[in-house]
């Protein structure tokens, strides 16, 4: 069995590192995103939710798809 073994004790956590920086994307291309982070959070805990009762997770990820892509405005 593989297993990840860390060698620095004095290496900084990869959180303090990774940050998603959206402006760019906006002020270049007018991007937003589609969903409010109300909506994002809801379907997230829905999914997890699936999960956790060991039910159908692929039909509710393929709904919320459809939901996501039909709010598109292309």
């Amino acid at each position: 069995m593989t297993c990840w073994e860390n060698r620095s004790d004095d290496a900084g956590h990869e959180a303090n590192f990774l940050r998603l920086d959206c402006s760019r994307l906006k002020t270049t291309f007018g991007w937003r995103p589609r969903w409010d982070i109300e909506k994002a959070v809801a379907n997230t805990v829905e999914w997890t939710k699936k999960y956790f009762e060991k039910g159908d997770v692929v039909q509710v990820m393929d709904r919320q798809i459809d939901d996501y892509l039909g709010e598109a405005h292309v």
